[in-house]
Parts: C-alpha cells; structure tokens; sequence
C-alpha cells in the first residue's frame, strides 16, 4: 500500500528528476524522499537512471497505479455521496463492467423529489440546455409521451422503453407515439428494473428498491462529462439489446 507521499512522488516524477529536484519540489529532505522512493524503484513502479547525478522517473507500470489511485479517490467520494442510495437499491440491471466504473459518477447528489412524477428542475435544466437526449424508462407517466414528443422537436432524441410501457403507450398514447416517431427513434427493450437520461449536459439515474418497487422519490443526477460518457455507455448496452421501432401503425 502506498502512502500520500508516495503518490505525490508518483506524479511529480512524470519526467527525470534527480534527488535534489525532488527535494525542492516536495519540501522534504533528499533522505526522506530517498527513503519513500527506495521501495518504489525496489517494486518498478519507478525507474532510476545512473550518471553522474541519479534520476528518476515513474514507469508505465507506476502510471497504472497512478491512474488506478486516481480512480479509488473518485469512487470513495461516490460512495461518500451516493452510497446509501446505491446500497439500497437493485443494481443487477447495471451490467458488471459498468459497476466497475462507478467511479465515473464521481460529483454525483442524490437528490430527493418531493413530487415524484414531476420533473426535478435540475434534470429539467439538463434537458432544455442539452441538444440531444437519450434514455431508458420502466415506468410509464401520463406526462412522458407529450414531453418526449415536444424535446425530439428541437433536439435528437433517442428512448429506450421496456416491452410493458411500451404496450401502454401504444394503448394510451398511440397519437403522440405517432408523432414521436416522426421525429425522434424508439427502441424496445426487456423490462429491466431501472430508468434513466443522458443528455449533453449531464445524467439522472433511478432506480428500483431491493423490495423490487420502483423508487419515484429518489434520483442521482450528476453533470460532468465522465457521468455523460458512463451514461451513455449504458444506453449503448441497452440499445444493443432492444429492437427498434421505426413505423407505427
């Protein structure tokens, strides 16, 4: 295990720097830097070059631990922020590899609706700042059809519903759905338990209770760029999976 330190030695070495450099650098001793930098070298994490002054600079194998740190920080921060909500919820619809990188949602707020089938204005601001939207619903809202029909006509818009609410529009919306594919493209998928959007300005998450009811009261939003591309790796999973609707009749 390293320590802070180490790490801090690690990304200061990203060029040659000799023991007096580091010195300067960090504020310690050469001593103490020479007794943190011993086991880094001894373990290849950096290499050390001999002339007339030794050198040293970190590895690729150093940069891999780097970025690995780097990632470990962002995920304890998600956890510090989201990890109850997460916890108590099913994530067997998140494939594998995509939990794995959680650590990507790092700047994410748990957010708590105080009417659940209303949009949240956060997500509303995601939504009317973005130029495309895509996403994936479970649960079906009386409000979702005309609102999706009014976003495709100003941005693309892409949705992915699961076969049950994709029969309740059809039953109850078959006007708008109509108009929807018009303009915007719908795929249909297996019902998973989750739904969520991603948008050019960000991403929203809900999910399902481990008792399997759908929690409409809690949302994650998170608006960096790292939560869009995680967001959209999970759209592309699901759309792979799902056929899509191109006519309706």
């Amino acid at each position: 295990m390293l320590n802070k330190f180490q790490i801090e030695l690690l990304w200061c070495l990203g060029k040659w720097k000799s023991l007096d450099e580091l010195s300067k650098m960090t504020g310690r001793s050469k001593q103490a830097v020479l007794f943190h930098l011993s086991p880094l070298a001894g373990t290849g994490l950096v290499r050390k070059h001999r002339g007339r002054k030794a050198s040293y600079r970190t590895t690729e194998l150093g940069l891999l631990v780097l970025h690995f740190n780097v990632r470990m920080k962002k995920l304890e921060s998600v956890v510090g922020t989201a990890g109850k909500f997460l916890g108590e919820h099913d994530l067997a619809a998140i494939p594998q590899e995509m939990l794995e990188e959680l650590y990507m949602l790092d700047g994410c707020q748990v957010i708590a609706r105080e009417n659940p089938y209303e949009l949240h204005p956060r997500l509303e601001e995601i939504l009317a700042e973005s130029k495309w939207v895509k996403g994936l619903s479970s649960v079906y809202h009386e409000m979702f059809p005309r609102l999706f029909v009014g976003l495709a006509d100003d941005k693309d818009v892409e949705l992915i519903l699961v076969e049950d609410v994709f029969k309740v529009v059809v039953e109850r919306a078959e006007t708008l759905l109509s108009a929807y594919l018009r303009r915007g493209k719908m795929y249909v998928c297996n019902n998973v338990k989750l739904s969520f959007v991603v948008a050019e300005r960000g991403f929203a998450l809900a999910l399902y209770r481990l008792d399997g009811m759908y929690d409409a009261h809690n949302i994650l939003i998170c608006r960096t760029e790292d939560a869009v591309r995680w967001g959209l790796k999970l759209f592309e999973y699901y759309r792979l999976r799902s056929r899509e609707v191109k006519e309706f009749h």
